[in-house]
Formats: C-alpha cells, sequence, structure tokens
C-alpha cells in the first residue's frame, strides 16, 4: 500500500487540475473547435490498455520519443528504471484516465442552470468571477465522485504494470492487485491472497460508502 499511498497522492490532484483546466477551456468554446477538442481528449481513454500501455512503453525505451526528449533535456532518461517505474506508471494513467474525468466534468458543466450566468452577467461579473463562484463550487460532487473512483481504482491497477513488468523490473508488490496476482498463480498461498483480496474489497467499500453518503448529505 505504500506505493500506491504515493501514487495516489501524485495522480489524483494531477488529473483533477488537467481534467478541470481542460474541461473549462472545452466549456467556453463552442461549435466545431469545441467538439474536435471533446473527441481528440476523450481519444485516449477509447485505446485499449494493452496497447496503450505497450506504446507509452516503447517510447520509454532507447529510440522513443520519450526516452529522446528526456536526453534532448538532460533529464534521467531510464525512466523504466525501479526508481523511476512510480512516474512512468504515473505518465500513462493520467494520459488513459484525464480525458474521461474531462467528459464527466463538461457534464457538470452542461448541467449548470442557465439563469446562473445571467444574473451574474447582470451583475458584470467577470469571466474569472463566473469560474470561481459558480462553475467551481457546482462540479464539487463531480470532482468528489471523480475521486471515489480513483481511489478505488487505485486499490485495482493491474494492467499497466503486469504489461510494463515486460519491459522493465516491475515488483510484484508494486500494487496490491499485482501482489494478489502473484501470490496466487506463483506462490500459490490461496489462503493468504484471499485474505488481501477481501481488504481491497473492504478499503473500496468503504471509500464507496462515504462517497454515496456525501452524495445523499448533498442531495
Amino acid at each position: 500500500y505504500e506505493n500506491m499511498l504515493y501514487f495516489t497522492l501524485l495522480w489524483l490532484p494531477l488529473m483533477l487540475i488537467l481534467s478541470i483546466l481542460i474541461a473549462l477551456f472545452l466549456d467556453s468554446r463552442r461549435g466545431k473547435i469545441g467538439a474536435l477538442g471533446k473527441v481528440v481528449v476523450f481519444l485516449p481513454y477509447g485505446v485499449p490498455t494493452v496497447i496503450g500501455t505497450l506504446m507509452w512503453g516503447y517510447m520509454f525505451t532507447p529510440g522513443g520519443v520519450v526516452h529522446d526528449l528526456l536526453v534532448f533535456f538532460g533529464l534521467p532518461s531510464n525512466i523504466l528504471a525501479p526508481q523511476y517505474i512510480l512516474y512512468a506508471m504515473l505518465l500513462i494513467i493520467v494520459w488513459e484516465w484525464t480525458g474521461y474525468n474531462t467528459v464527466i466534468l463538461l457534464a457538470g458543466l452542461g448541467s449548470i442552470p442557465s439563469p446562473l450566468y445571467e444574473a451574474a452577467k447582470i451583475d458584470g461579473a467577470s469571466s474569472w468571477q463566473v469560474t470561481r463562484f459558480i462553475k467551481l463550487p457546482m462540479l464539487r460532487k463531480y470532482l468528489v465522485f471523480i475521486s471515489m473512483l480513483t481511489i478505488i481504482g487505485d486499490q485495482l491497477l493491474f494492467n499497466e504494470p503486469f504489461i510494463l513488468s515486460n519491459l522493465s523490473s516491475v515488483s510484484f508488490g508494486f500494487t496490491p492487485n499485482l501482489y494478489v496476482y502473484h501470490v496466487t498463480y506463483f506462490l500459490e498461498e490461496f489462503n493468504y491472497s484471499s485474505a488481501v483480496a477481501f481488504v481491497l474489497i473492504l478499503v473500496s467499500l468503504i471509500v464507496a460508502v462515504i462517497g454515496i453518503r456525501y452524495f445523499r448529505s448533498e442531495s
């Protein structure tokens, strides 16, 4: 859980900030530009996890785009090394899920009643004031929903580290789900793996219950 805790502390705020900024930008753009932007942003989520992870994995290897860019800027280029693999994973996950969360926030922005905007316009509110006092507060429940899904998803993260393990030395304990897989199929400690899996389910259930109670209190 140490890796996942650190990963969540990096992933959650970064993804929320990116999703909010992109959603606010696309919401302010109407017509073909806004529609095309939504498609482009959502496209990474439509790429199968295996294909997307392999694509990024090979871009991290020598000769890949990301590797060469890191070399060009004088940064550590071996991003698949054990000490950097978490950041490689972070980049892949943010690329995969930011568009999905952006669409959720766009739906939230689209549900804001137009009279609020009209009242703000009459009061002479600036674009920043509309964003700060209308849009962001109205997005709060959507941000809570995204955070809940992210925390639960952290517990179940498996495909990306498993695929990258073919290109790098990913520890079997990198994520709880990967650890359960290793203990079950390699160590064949079925009782222990079942106990760990039960803890994962319990943590996810607690997070879900907290989220449900929040939404009920809001309604």
